[in-house]
């Protein structure tokens, strides 16, 4: 027994049969050979000196999963599907027509029992302390156990081993270095306060959460009052609804999510922007007087400008007027 106190596994990579026995539908002409059974009860399981769970709530599943003869890559045997019910982690599909898939066929004509083994990999495992009950897949369970959590199944392989929760198991650490199972489970802390001095704490951190929480909005209102008073500084008018013009809300969210420093030099930048839009219209030049008025004799030559409005004279060219 290894009696150094170990890390708690961060992840499980197992192995696991089930007891249920695989049915093979019988041949039916030419049509592939189907089988299904329970791939995983969802009820705890030996590991060790430990016991352990998969947490069905969270487990992903291929549209298409691989079944093997005994976890070997090299014998494939058909193509499934897996599905979560209230027996536990169903499997169905059909087998493959090559030397693998015909001998899971042909040894279920004669009998022979096979089970099913999944292949399974845990995202985390949370570490259950003995006395702490959980429900689990709609089961009960208590401490100490280890719950499985985001699993995803890699494979499933059809197998002659009957339950071995060990076969093939391994557990990492936090570090990714492997962990023997003789470890023991962390005993779960018992507080000496009695229960007034436990109500007293309660209140307590409640009052520190409270007080924290006022802090908090008491940082945002200044925050918020710092920014008002720089753009009110830098040119922009605030109306009566709280907003300043020429200022979107986001740009207005933008200068109160960022430092103080930031937030001066994102006013800055906005302020010529403001002011260009606040300036008064640049004086026009005055219209040339030919434009406006008539008051050229006729035959003499137009004012200086260009008079478009009526025709203002004759032209040596046939008497015509010009303009």
């Amino acid at each position: 027994m290894n009696t150094n106190t170990p890390q708690t596994p961060k992840t499980l990579n197992l192995r696991l049969s089930s007891t249920g026995a695989v049915a093979v539908a019988a041949a039916a002409g030419g049509a592939p050979r189907r089988f299904s059974g329970i791939a995983n009860s969802g009820q705890p399981f030996a590991l060790g000196e430990w016991q352990a769970v998969i947490d069905f709530s969270g487990i992903r599943l291929k549209d298409k999963t691989a079944f093997l003869i005994d976890h070997a890559g090299s014998r494939r045997a058909g193509v499934g599907s897996l599905s979560v019910t209230a027996d536990g982690l169903y499997a169905e599909g059909t087998l493959l027509d090559n030397e693998h898939g015909r001998a899971v066929a042909e040894e279920s004509d004669q009998g022979f029992p096979w089970e099913m083994s999944v292949y399974v990999q845990s995202g985390s495992v949370e570490e259950l302390a003995a006395g702490v009950k959980e429900t689990v897949n709609g089961n009960e369970v208590a401490g100490p156990v280890l719950i499985m959590r985001n699993c995803v199944i890699r494979e499933v392989s059809f197998t002659a081993v009957g339950a071995d929760g060990n076969t093939h198991a391994t557990a990492l650490s936090a570090g990714g270095a492997p962990l023997p199972f003789d470890y023991q489970p962390k005993k779960q802390e018992q507080s000496s306060m009695t229960a007034d001095e436990q109500k007293a704490f309660d209140d307590l951190k409640a009052e520190v959460e409270a007080l924290e929480k006022e802090n908090a909005e008491l940082k945002k209102a200044k925050k918020k009052s710092d920014v008002d008073a720089k753009l009110s500084a830098a040119g922009f008018t605030q109306g009566a609804d709280g907003k300043f013009g020429g200022l979107t809300e986001s740009t207005y969210n933008l200068l109160l999510s960022v430092d103080a420093d930031q937030a001066a030099a994102l006013i800055g930048d906005l302020k010529p922007a403001e002011a260009a839009l606040s300036a008064p219209a640049a004086a026009k030049p005055p219209v040339p007087e030919a434009l406006l008025a008539d008051n050229q004799a006729a035959g003499e030559p137009p004012a200086q400008g260009a008079k478009l409005s009526i025709a203002t004279g004759k032209s040596s060219l046939n008497g015509g007027m010009y303009v």
